[in-house]
Parts: structure tokens; C-alpha cells; sequence
């Protein structure tokens, strides 16, 4: 989104903290009156920013809590008063979906006029389709591996499937990683686990793959699912807010409601080359509307409309 800004003539600069407490410090060290905009892409990381804040908000930390272990509480309880303290500030907001646009005024009380939805957004130069098997099937997962992405579910799908792909591929790390392997080997799938993976390697993962699988139970927007639509995937994803925003059951992608419809949605495409082409093609199409250019677009016009309106604190 920087470079694309740039491109528009914005005069940009990009500060990145080495932790989240050294992201949350980067304010002291700012000249803040220099800057027309500050915008802070996580609400935790807004609390020292004193004046022409806007907050980038995929996912709330409060809506991630329920799915936290003990230790990621105890851990992330910091965050989740920071992001409070930001969320009560005079300033703007910039939610990723419609969905955490709800999220925000629930939870938050937050004004609706005080929040402008623009989506994320994907590199279509980089996940672009590659060559799709016909008779050979791939299918990928890419998520961190946690309890909100739900990958159990997932693989209890996979071993219900009667067509077993040669491969199915889960990108990512997480504190579930070993009880997925566990249960993955117990089931006997032929599942690879690939750990984190360069940009440039997932991207090739993604341009291979002919399924895309997204099991979670929570999401603000879905990034690797607008990647598998520009990659020219057919995504079956599970039945929430973010995901309905991007699928439109059976025209450019599958919406599962239980683990044996899952498996019964998988099979459905395993089985048919040629929905899986057409599904295909469609994500792809539907993909070219969320361009980083777009992105950019859009938040200059949102800078400009709030500069003008006196809109930032």
C-alpha cells in the first residue's frame, strides 16, 4: 500500500518497530507535527500517537480473545487494554471488512461515521494462476496454526473425502502445530506441513494449488483467501462474516456449514475438472477488484476527505 501511495504522488514513510513494544515506542521518536496522516495498522500500536490518528483494524484483539490459550491471555492482555485506550481516542478508524466494521460498533460503541471500510489487499502480479491439474488435484491450507483457524475441523474433512488428492498442503506455524500433526498422522493423511515459507515460495504454492480450504472460525478480512482467488483456487470456506464478504456460494467459490459438508463440498470438486475451472476462473475475477493500487485509492481519498473536513484530531 506505501509504494502504491507513493505512486500517487504521497509522501510516505513506513516505521517498523523489531517487537510490538518497539512498534508501540515508535511515536516517541516521531516528529508527529510533521505528518498530516498517522495511521497505525494494529489498535495497540495507536496509543502514543497524539494527534491525525487513523487506525488500520483487521481484527480486533478482543474478538481473537476467546480463542487464546492461558498463556497468550496472560501475554496479550497488554494489548487488548492498548487497543481499548487507542479505540477511545479522538480519531478515525479504517476497518478491513464490513464485518469488523459490526465489530468495532458492538464491542466498542464506536461511531459508524467515524469508520470507513476498505478492504486489503493482493499482489495480482505475484499470486497469479499457475498450471491447474486435471486429474491430480492439489489442495492447500495457509493459515497460522492456532485455534481460531480450526484446523482440526479441516482434517477430520480430509479423512472423510472418498477421492484422496496426491497432496494436501498446510502452510504456517503455530502453538497447534504438533497437536495437528498428532492428529493428522492418526487419521493416516497424507498431509505436509511446510512450516513458514518465503513470499516467493507461498505464492508458488498458491499458483499450484487447484482447492484452497479455510477452516476459521473468526476472521477480519481473509488475506490468504484473496490470494487463492487471484491464484485462481477454488476456495470452500467456513460460514462467517469476512468470508461471505468475498464468496458467493457457487459462483466463485464453496461456503461449508459442517465438517461432512465440507468433505462432501471437496469431493463435489474433486470429482468435476470443470467446476473446478469455472470457480476458478470466477475467484480470479472477483480478486482483480482488491488490487493494492485500489487500496491506495482509496485511503488517499479518505485522507484527503478527512484533511479537508478538519475529520482528525
Amino acid at each position: 500500500m506505501a509504494n502504491h501511495l507513493v505512486k500517487l504522488g504521497v509522501q510516505t514513510r513506513v516505521f517498523v518497530g523489531g517487537t510490538d513494544l518497539q512498534t508501540m515506542l515508535l511515536p516517541l521518536d516521531i516528529p508527529q507535527s510533521s505528518f498530516d496522516v498517522i495511521q497505525v495498522m494494529s489498535p495497540p500500536y495507536g496509543v502514543l500517537v497524539r494527534r491525525r490518528l487513523i487506525v488500520y483494524v483487521a481484527e480486533p484483539v478482543r474478538t481473537e480473545w476467546p480463542f487464546y490459550s492461558l498463556k497468550s491471555k496472560i501475554v496479550g492482555s497488554a494489548a487488548l487494554v492498548l487497543e481499548m485506550i487507542t479505540l477511545q481516542k479522538r480519531a478515525f478508524f479504517c476497518a478491513t471488512s464490513e464485518t469488523t466494521k459490526m465489530k468495532l460498533i458492538k464491542f466498542y460503541g464506536l461511531d459508524p461515521k467515524r469508520i470507513a471500510v476498505i478492504p486489503g489487499g493482493v499482489d495480482l502480479r505475484k499470486f497469479t494462476p499457475g498450471e491447474k491439474s486435471v486429474d491430480d488435484p492439489k489442495i492447500l491450507m495457509c493459515s497460522r496454526l492456532d485455534k481460531r483457524k480450526n484446523l482440526h475441523e479441516a482434517l477430520l474433512a480430509f479423512s472423510r473425502i472418498t477421492k484422496t488428492p496426491s497432496r494436501i498442503t498446510i502452510i504456517g506455524e503455530g502453538p497447534e502445530g504438533v497437536a495437528l500433526k498428532k492428529v493428522a498422522a492418526a487419521l493416516n493423511l497424507n498431509v505436509r506441513f511446510t512450516g513458514n515459507l518465503t513470499d516467493s515460495e507461498v505464492s508458488a504454492h498458491f499458483g499450484q494449488a487447484d482447492i484452497f480450504v479455510s477452516s476459521s472460525l473468526s476472521e477480519g478480512f481473509g488475506l490468504s483467501l484473496i490470494q487463492a482467488m487471484a491464484a485462481g483456487c477454488v476456495s470452500v470456506v467456513s460460514d462467517i462474516g469476512a468470508h461471505r464478504e468475498l464468496i458467493r456460494n457457487g459462483e466463485n467459490g464453496l461456503i461449508y456449514e459442517s465438517v461432512d459438508d465440507l468433505a462432501d463440498k471437496i469431493d463435489f470438486l474433486l470429482e468435476d475438472p470443470s467446476n473446478r475451472a469455472r470457480l476458478g476462473r470466477e475467484a480470479r475475477k472477483s480478486a482483480l477488484g482488491f488490487s493494492w493500487g485500489r487500496v491506495a485509492r482509496e485511503m488517499l481519498e479518505l485522507y484527503t476527505r478527512l484533511s479537508t473536513r478538519g475529520g482528525l484530531g
